[in-house]
């Protein structure tokens, strides 16, 4: 168990278990999207990444699976194509303020498994502070994602206001 901040409340959820493959797999095919699990069939990091990312950033975090088919029964594992490529452009963009204005992934957060010859990227996004809301992507507020459901979302300019206001309420308190 983990304890995953949700709306602000301490959620409890099973975690991925790292140290047993056999677990992981079959937490990663019979895992669905939802508000806090993405998957990714993506062989880089593509935009809907960044979607993704700043939607979770947003609202309550989530996990990011790569190389990851969602399908129904279950899911399949197809693996990232260069996962030390994936990795290091990952590294490179959240460090870029010009791609990112905000990281919230640390070296913790991102796992590398083989499973049955696949490897599999799993990048846990936390949930940004109030004070670094809205998190967007390319230097560009417009590219703003919130969460809604197992899918991301462009904010609207009311929710983009409203996080205006929620940094000034933040800032006013703060002092």
């Amino acid at each position: 168990m983990f304890l995953l901040k949700y709306r602000g409340y301490n959620c409890y959820m099973d975690q991925p278990n790292f140290k047993n493959i056999d677990a992981l797999k079959d937490w990663i095919i019979n895992i669905y999207e939802k508000d806090i699990i993405e998957m990714k069939k993506a062989q880089e990091l593509s935009a809907s990444f960044w979607e993704t990312y700043s939607a979770f950033c947003n609202t309550s975090g989530g996990w990011i699976l790569l190389g990851v088919i969602e399908g129904s029964p279950t899911n399949t594992i197809q693996g990232v194509g260069n996962v030390a490529k994936t990795q290091m452009n990952l590294w490179d963009m959240l460090s870029n303020p010009n791609k990112v204005n905000y990281r919230s992934v640390d070296n913790e957060d991102v796992q590398v498994v083989n499973i049955d010859g696949a490897e599999v990227m799993i990048v846990y996004v936390k949930e940004a502070p109030e004070s670094m809301k809205p998190v967007y992507f390319n230097g560009k507020r417009e590219n703003t994602f919130i969460r809604t459901g197992d899918g991301d979302r462009r904010a609207t300019k009311q929710e983009l206001e409203a996080f205006n206001k929620t940094l000034c309420l933040a800032m006013i308190v703060c002092r």
